[in-house]
């Protein structure tokens, strides 16, 4: 399972599919997440996974899937980690 940092985004890694594992410290803010459960791919994949509850900030394995673009993100507060809102994005992801 190939080991990607903190600041990786989604959109960067071109599968539909794939799973990684995050190190520890990726709900730092400076890692910025956009959307609440479903993702923009603008944004840092791990840090995705700890604002979902999927990863603790301790790191480990996780699966990613892409999924279509939506027409608005909404920011939350959720496990230390604050996502922001955008307004549309041309491509998803969640992750498990």
């Amino acid at each position: 399972v190939p080991q990607i940092n903190c600041d990786v985004k989604a959109g960067k890694i071109i599968n539909p599919e794939f799973v990684v594992k995050c190190p520890a410290g990726c709900q730092d803010p400076k890692y910025h997440v956009y959307g609440t459960n479903i993702y923009a791919s603008y944004s840092s994949v791990c840090g995705a996974a700890v604002h979902s509850g999927v990863l603790s900030n301790s790191g480990g394995k996780i699966l990613v899937q892409k999924v279509a673009g939506q027409s608005g993100y909404k920011g939350s507060y959720s496990n230390g980690v604050q996502s922001l809102s955008l307004p549309r994005w041309r491509e998803s992801f969640v992750v498990s």
